[in-house]
């Protein structure tokens, strides 16, 4: 997935970014994608149309799961299958705004460290009130507000 500034290129499908609601578990938790790119099918096997792509840390929702298999929905509503081996558990969450400054701390008298643009994923370190700690492409960390992302809580 490109990361800090770089063009993220998606074929077919936006960006997939989904919560995932874990059959039997009533919580809603957050998987997110553990593999460069993961195919994106119209059902649940590889023998069935790659819809689109969804991304290193991609956040996913899982609308139902078939095996190993998990349907699922992104922030802007498309819904395809993805094999559950490519997602891990773990909060993440994407860039809904056209761009998003990430700040060195929780608030907006903290500096911009970066800018990030729509629909790249990061991973969560962890939440304070509105804001989101993510770690950047290059390890080090920054803040963003909840409101222009989508994703972990």
């Amino acid at each position: 997935m490109a990361r800090s500034g770089a063009t993220r290129v998606v074929v077919g499908m936006p960006a997939l970014v989904l919560l995932v609601t874990l059959a039997g578990a009533g919580a809603v938790s957050f998987v997110r994608v553990n593999v460069g790119i993961a195919n994106v099918r119209e059902g649940p096997s590889t023998k069935t149309s790659i819809l689109g792509r969804a991304y290193e840390h991609d956040p996913l929702q899982v609308l139902t799961r078939r095996g190993a298999w998990l349907k699922v929905r992104d922030f802007e509503g498309y819904v395809g299958w993805v094999h559950a081996s490519l997602t891990e558990p773990g909060p993440a969450v994407i860039v809904t705004a056209s761009r998003a400054n990430i700040r060195s701390g929780p608030g907006t008298s903290h500096p911009v460290i970066s800018t990030a643009e729509y629909g790249l994923a990061f991973p969560v370190v962890r939440d304070a009130g509105r804001w989101v700690e993510v770690e950047l492409g290059d390890g080090s960390r920054g803040w963003v507000h909840e409101s222009l992302v989508w994703g972990a809580d």
